[in-house]
């Protein structure tokens, strides 16, 4: 964890800093799909160092991520690991975070 953010730091949806790269063991890591409707969905989580994101982690390759636990069984192969990585970097995160998480469903909320 670090105050400031570096080229490598992540923001998480409680405003914490996380440096990923300071666990680079791949055995740490694992691949999770979310939960229905959407499990399409990955995220990326690390209980070591709290990293829990649909944003991959920076400072891991397309290559790395894919060795993470849980990436065969959630079948996030090579290709959409590029791709996770694509839209981060064109989106700045691939997190949804306040009013955004209800878009489109004012007019059901009760």
């Amino acid at each position: 964890m670090t105050e400031t953010p570096t080229e490598t730091t992540q923001v998480m949806p409680t405003g914490e800093i996380i440096d990923p790269t300071i666990d680079k063991d791949l055995s740490h890591w694992t691949v999770r799909r979310d939960a229905i409707p959407d499990i399409h969905v990955v995220y990326f989580y690390n209980q070591n160092i709290g990293y829990a994101s649909y944003n991959p982690p920076k400072g891991f390759s397309a290559e790395e991520l894919v060795e993470f636990k849980g990436a065969k069984e959630c079948r996030f192969d090579l290709e959409q690991a590029r791709a996770v990585i694509e839209k981060r970097e064109k989106y700045g995160t691939l997190d949804v975070t306040g009013a955004a998480r209800w878009a489109g469903l004012e007019d059901k909320m009760v």
